[in-house]
């Protein structure tokens, strides 16, 4: 005979059987979400497009860099003369002042300006060397002249090299003309036709956070490093000495940022971005200026940052400020600026030499950029000053990698930062100023 207990489960099976289970299915209110929801870090994308393309341009490319600097270098040392005129970014753009104390005395002529050589290269003739990205009237006439154009891939610029996909987003040049049609030889930096280097689902038809600054300043520094040892020893420079030396301290130093720092980097990240949440603007400022033209204006560039471009004078309690130095001067223009943060109660996130004592001590936040040579890398025999720039490059990776690891947090919190497009872009007209508007009502 079935006891009382056997019959109550059979009817609870039969009740289930017919009518369902009245429980919650606990299997599809609590089901993960999908991969793609939270995407990998954009910090850790940023590093990671930064390094592949760094090194697709040394791989493929040193050995046309070995040629092109040993004919620069002939050229200055027969009395020719060669322009610098890859500036094509905010970044490449003021790590090229031919102010700068590490550069040879006798070298290649260079500018601070957008298309800034104009008059210098009007005066170019044959047998003289331009190396440029620009496809404008001066650089085609100079071509046209017979003066020897070495054009450099850049993604503000059609070539033939890039997607035509990539080419069709951008407006057309100078005469609707390709980079190849201005040049004698192209050298190929493995930029692509994007200028942002990170994929942000919330922006979807194009990659943000600036980089090209970043590819263009680290050619012209190998470019300036293998160039002032030929000028020197001419044909006895063994091949790419300075150039590999260089591009070794470079990855060498950006790995270790990466590996020893990442967790303060993505910690200051977070912090940063509760501090917009709650209200705070956001500022940034360095020497040389890269950093700070590469943060505040330039394409794929975050929008809010000195937004309306308002000088120290606008700080105010709890804002971030963000200062990048290359020196140890106690007495710098950034440790100037970060007095004038720290007294008006700003959050300070400075990068820079671990000897920069000053400016490490002021900072709330303090990342090491690993150069304490400051402004001058090498010594290479026949100068009287160092030569080569890198703790710059190094910051501006830094700070690139922060910030938009901060855009990463804020999107985790709700907040949707807009980001510059670019003069190039073919649909940008209009879109600024919608974007400021917000920027003005929302702070971001």
């Amino acid at each position: 005979m079935i006891n009382q207990t056997a019959l109550t489960v059979i009817a609870l099976l039969f009740i289930i059987i017919f009518f369902g289970c009245g429980c919650p299915d606990v299997q599809e209110t609590t089901t993960k979400k999908p991969g793609w929801y939270i995407p990998e870090d954009y910090g850790d994308q940023y590093y990671r497009e930064t390094i592949r393309i760094l090194k697709e341009m040394w791989d493929n490319e040193n050995g046309h860099l070995a040629d092109m600097t040993s004919r620069i270098a002939t050229t200055i040392n027969s009395g020719g003369t060669v322009i610098w005129d890859s500036n094509a970014s905010h970044f490449s753009l003021y790590d090229t002042d031919p102010s700068l104390s590490c550069l040879p005395e006798v070298g290649m002529l260079s500018s601070t300006k957008f298309q800034g050589n104009k008059e210098n290269i009007d005066k170019l003739k044959k047998g003289d060397i331009l190396i440029t990205n620009f496809i404008w009237e001066a650089t085609d006439n100079a071509h046209k002249r017979g003066v020897h154009v070495i054009g450099v891939t850049n993604s503000y610029f059609r070539s033939k090299i890039f997607s035509e996909a990539d080419n069709f987003d951008h407006r057309s040049n100078y005469n609707d003309l390709v980079l190849e049609d201005i040049s004698d030889e192209i050298f190929d930096s493995h930029v692509t036709g994007q200028i942002g280097l990170v994929n942000i689902p919330y922006i979807a038809d194009r990659k943000v956070g600036p980089g090209i600054g970043t590819f263009m300043g680290v050619l012209y520094w190998l470019t300036v490093s293998e160039v002032a040892n030929k000028l020197i020893k001419s044909h006895d420079a063994p091949s790419l000495e300075y150039a590999q030396k260089y591009i070794d301290i470079l990855f060498e130093r950006l790995d270790r940022v990466y590996k020893e720092q990442h967790d303060a980097i993505w910690v200051a990240a977070e912090q940063t971005a509760e501090k917009i949440d709650n209200g705070s603007a956001l500022y940034l400022d360095s020497e040389p200026k890269g950093v700070m033209s590469s943060g505040t204006g330039m394409s794929m560039g975050l929008m809010m940052t000195n937004h309306n471009r308002g000088g120290n004078e606008a700080w105010k309690h709890g804002d971030v400020v963000i200062l990048a130095d290359v020196t140890d001067n106690p007495n710098s223009k950034i440790v100037e600026q970060a007095r004038i943060a720290k007294e008006k109660g700003c959050f300070i996130v400075a990068m820079g030499p671990s000897t920069q004592d000053q400016l490490k001590n002021i900072a709330d936040i303090y990342f090491d950029n690993l150069s304490p040579e400051g402004y001058g890398l090498f010594e290479i025999d026949g100068y009287d000053n160092k030569i080569a720039l890198v703790g710059s490059v190094i910051n501006n990776v830094i700070n690139n990698i922060f910030t938009i690891q901060m855009v990463y947090e804020m999107n985790r919190r709700g907040l949707y930062p807009k980001y510059w497009s670019s003069y190039i872009w073919v649909k940008t007209p209009g879109y600024h100023e919608w974007a400021n508007w917000v920027i003005d009502k929302v702070g971001y």
